[in-house]
């Protein structure tokens, strides 16, 4: 058993602030016996659990929220392939991307072609991509099977660093 004591903080991007609600939820959760997200829900439903406060508990409000996942779902589930004449076929690839995210919530979905195709909104999409690669990294470091790809990540990362440097 490992003796220390949690610090808990929350994760760069989830939306969350406030080191003393992180280090309180953290210990809610640490807490429950099950941490399924209906047991979660049932351990916040209280008006006085320390976990109330970060639940949607206005029906209207709740529901308005999970339609706008789904739109989100949608958007995300549809693929698409280009076919020319006198071409090779694409792949098939995301229809629609959204390129912005402001405190969780994406301002906007574009056709993946319209992305593509313009240098600007690429660019937009790349530095995402890195966003949720580094996000990515973050959250698997831990697992020493994937060190490979942590290190060609960043091996990329400095040489990107690199380029940019030049550039500016």
């Amino acid at each position: 058993m490992v003796k220390g004591r949690a610090v808990y903080t929350w994760m760069r991007g989830s939306g969350f602030s406030g080191k003393r609600k992180a280090q309180i939820a953290g210990e809610v959760l640490d807490s429950l016996r099950s941490r399924k997200p209906l047991d979660i829900l049932a351990a916040a439903r209280p008006k006085t659990s320390p976990l109330h406060e970060f639940f949607t508990w206005s029906n209207t409000e709740a529901a308005k929220r999970f339609r706008i996942i789904e739109a989100r779902n949608l958007a995300r589930a549809i693929s698409v392939t280009y076919v020319f004449t006198n071409a090779p076929e694409q792949k098939h690839k995301r229809a629609f991307v959204s390129l912005a995210e402001r405190h969780g919530v994406q301002e906007e979905y574009q056709t993946s072609i319209k992305v593509f195709s313009n240098p600007e909104l690429r660019r937009q999409l790349l530095g995402r991509a890195l966003q949720e690669l580094d996000a990515w990294a973050a959250r698997y470091e831990q697992l020493q099977e994937l060190a490979y790809m942590f290190n060609a990540h960043k091996r990329f990362k400095k040489r990107r660093e690199g380029q940019k440097r030049r550039t500016a």
